[in-house]
């Protein structure tokens, strides 16, 4: 398994801009965001399905093999949001246990004891314009909101914020203004 994976986009431009539109989003930019894939599958077997997560998230997001086939070279020069630290096995593990309770056909699926993969997800964030700002997040694979990856969102891009002014803090500083 490589020490990172990039999934390749599959919504364009055009596209992300009619279902954010449809959304209630007026503006739109391409992101990324990195996760943690962790490995599901029967025992002795071959990835079936891989949890995406990060500490950030109340709920992991489930994605299937077939879709780390269409991998890119690296996530491009559009906007990169780290997700944060792998969370811990044993709460994800405990998630993944009421979700296959939930659903029989997932039962055979346990969480592997192989370490996380750290995974770029292609994304597109759009914004809305009105009295309230909002942010929706849809995924670059599928065009299907992601409602769950907001608050992960919000963070690193508050945490990129607070950077950015203070490495302005400290160019000035250094200009003597």
């Amino acid at each position: 398994m490589p020490e990172t994976i990039t999934l390749a986009r599959h919504i364009d431009a055009e596209d992300a801009r009619e279902r954010l539109a449809r959304l209630g989003g007026s503006n739109f930019e391409p992101a990324w965001i990195s996760l943690w894939a962790f490995n599901l599958g029967a025992l002795h077997c071959e990835p079936a399905a891989w949890l995406l997560a990060s500490q950030a998230l109340a709920r992991p997001l489930l994605l299937p093999h077939t879709a780390l086939t269409a991998q890119a070279e690296k996530p491009s020069d559009e906007l990169t949001l780290d997700g944060g630290q792998p969370p811990e096995r044993a709460p994800l593990s405990r998630q993944w246990f009421w979700e296959r309770m939930a659903s029989p056909k997932r039962w055979p699926l346990t969480l592997k004891e192989s370490p996380p993969t750290l995974l770029w997800l292609p994304c597109w964030l759009g914004y809305t314009a009105h009295r309230q700002r909002r942010l929706l997040v849809l995924s670059g694979l599928s065009g299907q909101a992601l409602p769950q990856l907001k608050p992960l969102v919000l963070s690193a891009l508050k945490r990129r914020a607070r950077e950015g002014q203070r490495q302005s803090e400290g160019v000035l500083e250094e200009s003597g203004g």
